[in-house]
């Protein structure tokens, strides 16, 4: 009996091996590198929260949480597949002028863009650094957009120029009148707003990276 037991340790104990050694080419699978590469999203969903609130006239230094929720994206990188992106970072402005969602305004901070994708990716994550956020109407609501020479992208689908060339364009759910009214005194200001877009908006919302 004890003869049949250390033999069938013997034959156990290599297939041990062999599964805890699978385990580990497991875990250190190669990554794909994508850093030179780009990456196009036909929707952009999301928010932005302002503290303080945009009021008219507003002269106090202005801080904007960003949240996106990123779907239909496409990458030139090889076997690659994105099927999803999350962003959300802060960025910092002059003032909480109402104004300031139309014409250009310098800001600073980033949105880190994290993916999922059908491979591991080398950093899992786009860090976006934004100098000017152009804000605009279209139709009857506000528009925003990053234009081209205004971001720069560390990470993944940073493409060939570090993002010199990203680009966003995102409309908000909210009419012009709705955000005018909140705006306007004794209302308390613009706190936030939702980004997206449905068959009444002219254009629809959009990012680039790279």
């Amino acid at each position: 009996m004890k003869k049949l037991l250390l033999a069938a340790a013997a034959v156990a104990m290599p297939v041990g091996m062999i599964a805890s050694t699978a385990g580990i080419a497991g875990a250190g699978a190669p990554k794909t590198d994508v850093t030179h590469n780009t990456v196009t999203c036909t929707t952009v969903t999301g928010s932005a929260k302002f503290a303080p609130a945009l009021i008219t006239g507003g002269s106090q230094p202005e801080n904007t949480n960003v949240k996106l929720v990123l779907g239909g994206c496409t990458t030139d990188a090889a076997g690659v597949t994105v099927s999803a992106g999350s962003g959300a970072g802060v960025l910092h402005s002059a003032s909480n002028n109402v104004a300031s969602l139309l014409g250009p305004t310098a800001v600073t901070g980033q949105v880190v863009i994290k993916w999922t994708t059908n491979k591991k990716l080398t950093t899992k994550s786009s860090t976006v650094t934004v100098t000017v956020v152009t804000g605009g109407t279209s139709g009857s609501y506000a528009s925003f957009a990053v234009t081209s020479g205004n971001a720069s992208v560390a990470g993944d689908f940073a493409g060939s120029d570090a993002g010199a060339t990203t680009t966003l364009y995102a409309e908000t759910t909210q009419t012009l009148a709705t955000l005018g009214a909140e705006a306007t005194p004794p209302a308390k200001g613009i706190k936030s707003i939702t980004l997206g877009t449905d068959g009444t908006h002219l254009v629809s919302n959009s990012l680039h990276l790279g």
